[in-house]
């Protein structure tokens, strides 16, 4: 055991073990640092992690205030065309209504005057006559209106 002894410490260098230890606490830093880029690198995943679901949150709130905008736009395009339809059918309703007023006001102005008459509305100018005179229903005086039996 005494020859071992010798024998390793004979054979034992210095400057190998000052290399070795050297070497050990390079590694070791190495491994300190690497630990804590590992660290680091965790937290910056996690916070990765939390941006890339805020933008996921965010893409579908994107994707729902689009189909809202679409929803919003088909309803902007569905009134216009309703509006162009009402206008464009405008006059003919008015004409019709005017009709339905003018028969109406023939019917009554007929039940107060001894001669028949035939008014007639003209929707474009919101005007009625009395046909054959050719005089506006509103312009009729009142010496020209026969009087009214309920008088």
């Amino acid at each position: 055991m005494k020859a071992a002894l010798e024998n390793a410490l004979s054979s034992f260098d210095a400057g190998k073990l000052r290399a070795a230890v050297d070497e050990y606490e390079k590694k070791l830093g190495e491994t300190t640092a690497a630990e804590a880029n590992l660290t680091h690198a965790e937290i910056e995943r996690a916070r990765q992690e939390i941006r890339l679901r805020d933008w996921r949150d965010a893409v579908s709130k994107c994707e729902e205030v689009d189909r809202e905008i679409a929803t919003r736009d088909a309803a902007v395009e569905l009134t216009e065309l309703a509006r162009k339809t009402l206008r464009d059918a405008a006059p003919a309703v008015a004409q019709h209504l005017c009709n339905r007023i003018a028969a109406r006001a023939q019917g009554i102005f007929n039940r107060i005057n001894p001669e028949p008459v035939q008014l007639h509305w003209n929707a474009e100018r919101y005007s009625m006559t009395i046909v054959p005179d050719d005089r506006r229903f509103a312009m009729l005086s009142e010496e020209s209106r026969p009087s009214s039996p309920w008088q």
